[in-house]
C-alpha cells in the first residue's frame, strides 16, 4: 500500500501525526504541504491552542531524518497538487491538517480515497475547535477517522475513539492529548487499510444528528476553561480512572 501525506506547512496537529505515523514505520510515499497565508494562519491557530506545550521535531526535520520525498504547493486544491498526486498515484491519501476544503477532484485521486481524523466525535460535533465545542456543549470529547467527501466532515465513519478529559487538565492539555489521539486512530486506520489491501468503505453518518461548529470565539473559550478549573464539564473523570 503507498500514500501520500499532505497539510498546511508545519501545523503542528500534522508535526503529531507524522510523527506518530513514522514511529509506527508507516512511511508516506511524499509529503505535500501547502504553502499559503492560510496555512500559516492554521499554524498560528495550533500554537495559540498549545501555549506552554512541547511540540514535536518540523515536518523539514522529519522529512529529513527520514529521507522522505517532499514538495510544496500553493494550495492543495492547485491543478499543481492535482498533476503530482496523478503522477505519484497513491492508494490513499492522509491529511494532516488543512485549514481550506479540499476540492473533490483532488482528494479523490487516490485510489481507495483520502482520509482525516477529525478531532471530535462524528456525528455530533462537526467543524472547527471541536474539544472545546465538545466542552462547552458537554458531548464526550473524541476523534473520529473519517473518508473525506465535499462536506465539511460528513464523510463515512471508519474508525471512533474517545479522548479522556482528567480533573485537573487544562484546555492545553486536552487539545494536546486530542491531537495525540487523532495521530494514533489514523494510524490504527491506515494500518487497517494496509492489512486488508484494499478499500475500505466506512459506515455513513446520520447527517440529522449534531451539528457543523465554527472557529470558537475567544470569550466561550475562556467559558470552557473556567468548566475544566471548576471540574463541571459532565465527562470529566478522576485520573488513570
Amino acid at each position: 500500500m503507498r500514500f501520500v501525506y499532505t497539510l498546511d506547512k508545519e501545523v503542528t496537529y500534522g508535526q503529531f501525526m507524522l510523527n506518530i505515523l513514522l514511529e509506527r514505520d508507516l512511511v508516506p510515499e511524499m509529503v505535500i504541504e501547502e504553502v499559503s497565508f492560510k496555512a500559516t494562519r492554521h499554524r498560528n491557530i495550533f500554537l495559540e491552542r498549545l501555549k506552554g506545550k512541547n511540540i514535536p521535531p518540523s515536518i523539514a526535520s522529519q522529512v529529513n531524518k527520514y529521507g522522505l520525498s517532499y514538495t510544496s504547493v500553493p494550495s492543495l486544491s492547485s491543478s499543481e497538487c492535482e498533476k503530482i498526486l496523478k503522477k505519484v498515484a497513491p492508494d490513499l491519501m492522509v491529511s494532516g491538517g488543512t485549514i481550506s476544503i479540499m476540492k473533490k477532484r483532488v482528494f479523490s485521486i487516490p485510489f481507495w480515497g483520502t482520509l482525516v481524523s477529525h478531532p471530535g466525535l462524528l456525528p455530533s460535533v462537526r467543524g472547527a475547535a471541536s474539544p472545546a465545542w465538545s466542552i462547552y456543549k458537554d458531548i464526550q470529547v473524541g476523534c473520529s477517522c473519517i473518508i473525506i467527501d465535499e462536506g465539511i466532515d460528513t464523510g463515512p465513519i471508519i474508525k471512533s475513539k474517545m479522548v479522556p478529559v482528567d480533573f485537573g487538565d487544562t484546555y492545553e492539555d486536552v487539545v494536546e492529548r486530542s491531537i495525540i489521539y487523532c495521530g494514533e486512530l489514523m494510524t490504527e486506520v491506515v494500518i487497517m487499510f494496509k492489512e486488508k489491501n484494499q478499500p475500505i468503505h466506512g459506515e455513513p453518518q446520520n447527517l440529522t444528528i449534531g451539528d457543523t461548529y465554527k472557529v470558537m470565539p475567544p470569550e466561550l473559550v475562556e467559558e470552557v476553561k473556567a468548566k475544566l478549573k471548576n471540574g463541571t464539564y459532565r465527562w470529566m473523570q478522576t485520573k488513570n480512572s
